[in-house]
């Protein structure tokens, strides 16, 4: 079978600390396929080595069946990725700062023009598209990256923790631009946050301390891992009429306020986290964060990976 990522026996080390150990991921062609695990786990560094911003000190990296380190040019032809990117500079618009990498890209002038018209409908910026981006969110700047990783239409996109700092309505919006790309293209996403992965990605591999320890399918993996307490932060403090109406959400098990922070229980094979956001959406609350803290990934995980449970 030929992947559209693939490495074999990767290792990376730096001085004398070994980042990665004797990686070897198989990822099929189409969809979305999470790369999960504590921060510093090594997910970034993969990142850049599928990138060819790091050379691996063993091993090899595939894309599309071709040796990135061999033929890197040819390698990377048809592949789009967001990683470590800076903001885009405030006085620029989208339609100047997709044009600048378009020329990078090797686009004549007047395809460009039809090229930015695609992709900045896909990541729906149509109406900002001559705004300098500046006072963008900083969902509207992610959109804009994906924007501009989509030049070229590749076939794999690469993504480095696409949502950190994202508001709930920006992760929402990305998840929606992600739902539609991967009927038609490969998408390598990395993240430590379950309830984000598991909205969006129909296999999972989970990696800790440099090794790839599992690599299943998204509802399998969500067995192993059940978060049932979030915190919210709000931007306002809520009443007890706005309690009770959070408190009448089907499958809320209970609700607590300290500070300005809301604290939701729920069971989460009836409803997810991201229904629950869409719910206190509605209902007009305002919060800039939606994290689990109860057996939240990292410290599940971490227990989890100490008792030998894989």
């Amino acid at each position: 079978m030929k992947y559209s990522i693939e490495t074999d026996n990767l290792i990376k080390d730096f001085r004398n600390f070994r980042v990665l150990d004797d990686i070897n991921l198989k990822i099929k062609s189409k969809g979305c396929f999470g790369y999960l695990g504590p921060n510093g786990s090594g997910k970034t560094t993969t990142m850049k080595i599928l990138c060819n911003l790091l050379k691996p000190t063993k091993g090899f990296a595939y894309l599309n069946g071709i040796n990135i380190q061999k033929r890197p040019k040819e390698a990377l032809m048809n592949v789009g990725a967001i990683i470590s990117v800076p903001p885009p500079y405030p006085f620029f618009t989208p339609r100047i700062i997709l044009s600048y990498f378009g020329e990078i890209k090797g686009f004549k002038k007047e395809e460009l023009k039809n090229e930015i018209e695609r992709v900045i409908n896909i990541v729906k910026l149509s109406d900002s598209i001559d705004k300098n981006t500046g006072k963008f969110s900083t969902g509207m700047k992610q959109r804009l990256n994906i924007a501009a990783a989509l030049l070229g239409n590749p076939d794999i996109l690469i993504l480095d923790e696409p949502t950190i700092g994202l508001d709930p309505i920006g992760m929402m919006e990305f998840r929606n631009i992600i739902k539609e790309l991967k009927a038609k293209k490969t998408i390598f996403i990395s993240s430590h946050l379950l309830f984000e992965i598991e909205q969006i990605c129909d296999e999972v591999i989970l990696i800790r301390k440099g090794k790839i320890i599992k690599q299943d399918e998204i509802k399998n993996i969500k067995k192993m891992f059940k978060s049932n307490t979030f915190k919210i932060n709000l931007h306002n403090r809520i009443d007890k009429d706005m309690i009770r109406e959070i408190e009448s959400i089907s499958n809320i098990e209970s609700v607590k306020i300290e500070n300005e922070d809301l604290y939701l229980s729920f069971n989460i094979d009836k409803i997810s986290p991201h229904q629950i956001m869409k719910n206190l959406i509605d209902l007009g609350l305002e919060f800039d964060s939606f994290t689990p803290v109860k057996d939240n990934l990292e410290d599940f995980y971490l227990k989890f990976l100490n008792n030998e449970g894989i």
